[in-house]
């Protein structure tokens, strides 16, 4: 695939994140207006925020993907490793822009947050008191304002970075805002909160550096030219270690969330197990691009391209599987 054509992969990728969560809440009719008598956000809310969800996670998977790839996984040009070579400021400077849209999209998930959990329309003329009132006196509103706050520091840090010292910093706080968004989840009222958190994390961190990584690697396949094959091989490691954290953490999620086979049954079973058929499906491409791709690219039997091609469609798989996440995160427990 050309440079253009990779763009256009990658953005019809992100494009389908949202697609999947707020096709699979419509068939539920989990976006029907309230019962009469309750309180009603209204259909932009009610639309909005698992969109705004979905858009938000994407742009984190971007943004963390590109700061892993800089700190472990991308070459450096001697002979001063620290500072970014050509792939790494590359990675940095698209990880300022996904950041930033990363902190734009928290803001607005804090707004249609807020106008969920109080029944408040977005138009409602006392909004803005009342969001006040919401990030100072409720937990919830304090931990998506502070991951927004989080988050535009990583954006305005990779912006300005120029050192691979800055970029290892800035990984982590972008670990630590995932920290804050697993805390807003069903995590959040689990009766073995800590495991739940954990494992949450852990799970975020996995996805995040998995998927982001193999759509960075994407992006950069032009600027890294003959040191592509050392690149992907790197990244192949790291993303194996990611497979397995994914894997752990969701299957200890899952025993967190569920209490045995009949709960699989329910609408929250068979999103988790149609999660896991996925997982299944992207740990096989992983085993035939370890096996076959990064053989022949480091034979010099094969290009870039081929890599893509098989990579394109694992981020095509991918973007379900984060998709059915949001949704799942959306959908009560069993």
């Amino acid at each position: 695939m050309n440079r253009r054509t990779t763009s256009l992969a990658a953005a019809g990728t992100v494009v389908l994140v949202p697609v999947v969560a707020v096709t699979v809440l419509a068939v539920a009719g989990d976006l029907a207006p309230a019962p009469a008598g309750l309180p009603d956000p209204g259909a932009l809310t009610r639309w909005g925020l698992p969109a705004t969800r979905a858009l938000h996670d994407a742009a984190a998977v971007i943004t963390i993907g590109m700061l892993v790839l800089t700190t472990v996984v991308l070459p450096r040009d001697p002979p001063d490793p620290e500072r970014f070579s050509a792939p790494q400021a590359k990675a940095m400077r698209i990880a300022a822009i996904t950041g930033t849209v990363w902190a734009v999209l928290g803001v607005v998930m804090l707004v249609l947050t807020y106008c969920e959990v109080s029944g408040v329309s977005l138009l409602d003329p006392g909004l803005g008191p009342q969001l006040g009132a919401f990030v100072v006196q409720f937990e919830l509103g304090r931990l998506l304002l502070g991951s927004t706050i989080v988050i535009a520091v990583v954006a305005t840090g990779a912006h300005l970075a120029t050192q691979l010292s800055a970029a290892v910093l800035l990984q982590m706080l972008a670990f630590g805002a995932l920290l804050m968004v697993a805390l807003t989840g069903h995590t959040s009222g689990a009766d073995n909160h800590s495991t739940a958190v954990n494992t949450q994390l852990a799970h975020m961190i996995g996805v995040t550096a998995w998927v982001g990584g193999l759509a960075g690697l994407g992006l950069l396949r032009g600027t890294l030219g003959t040191r592509f094959p050392g690149a992907a091989r790197r990244f192949s490691t790291v993303a194996a270690a990611c497979f397995v954290l994914v894997a752990v953490s969701g299957v200890a999620g899952a025993v967190a969330r569920t209490e045995g086979w009949p709960d699989l049954t329910s609408r929250y079973g068979q999103l988790l197990v149609a999660k896991v058929a996925l997982l299944a499906v992207l740990g096989a491409a992983g085993w035939l691009h370890r096996r076959r791709t990064l053989a022949r690219l480091d034979a010099g039997q094969a290009s870039g391209r081929a890599f893509g091609r098989l990579a394109a469609g694992e981020l095509a798989v991918m973007a379900v599987a984060i998709g059915l996440g949001v949704a799942l995160s959306r959908t009560p427990l069993p």
